[in-house]
């Protein structure tokens, strides 16, 4: 019984994991930079390479971003692009812009799910609604080498991160099927000679 008893509880705690995908804290004021809001023109981005299954929200997955100072209070947009090639993978996601120096969590409603594919790279655009500009906030040293910060400034640089966080979906792996229901490997020990 208790064997059946762990085998649920992992199955279950297996089916829902959250894997981080990026987050890179932010540092100092000194380590930041302001772009124009415009989605046209402006914002700042991150690239990442994907490294889970799911990105939807309603999976449990999110993006945040470290906004700076609200100016005047206009909405942030979290757009979701391939990378390279700028293709949308989700709606434009909105959150609110009256914060000031703190997280900002943005849900994300993916329409091409196919488009997550390990090893893949995805663009995270963040821009402003009302013409503010946004006040982001870096790592110059991130440590993060899967990805580039796409920003005015500081010069792109593959040690720079944007101070933000993704998290995405993880599905289950079940062990007791490997490769399509073929019979799981017998080991094979050393004999001593």
């Amino acid at each position: 019984m208790r064997r059946i008893w762990l085998l649920l509880v992992g199955v279950l705690t297996g089916a829902s994991a959250l894997v981080t995908g990026y987050h890179v804290e932010p540092k100092t004021a000194a380590m930041s930079g302001k772009a124009s809001g415009d989605p046209q023109t402006g914002g700042v981005s991150e690239v990442i390479t994907i490294n889970f299954d799911e990105l939807d929200s309603t999976a449990g997955a999110y993006c945040e971003f470290f906004a700076g100072s609200k100016s005047g209070g206009g909405q942030y947009n979290l757009s979701v692009l391939t990378y390279p090639g700028g293709t949308p993978i989700a709606p434009d996601a909105h959150a609110n812009g009256n914060v000031d120096h703190e997280w900002v969590r943005f849900k994300i409603g993916v329409s091409y799910p196919e488009s997550i594919i390990k090893g893949k790279q995805l663009e995270f655009k963040f821009t402003r609604g009302g013409g503010d500009s946004i006040q982001y906030y870096f790592d110059g040293a991130c440590g993060y080498n899967y990805g580039r910060m796409i920003a005015p400034y500081p010069p792109p640089s593959l040690t720079t991160g944007l101070a933000m966080r993704v998290m995405g979906r993880m599905n289950a792996v079940d062990s007791l099927r490997v490769g399509m229901g073929a019979p799981v490997p017998t080991p094979v020990l050393a004999q001593s000679a």
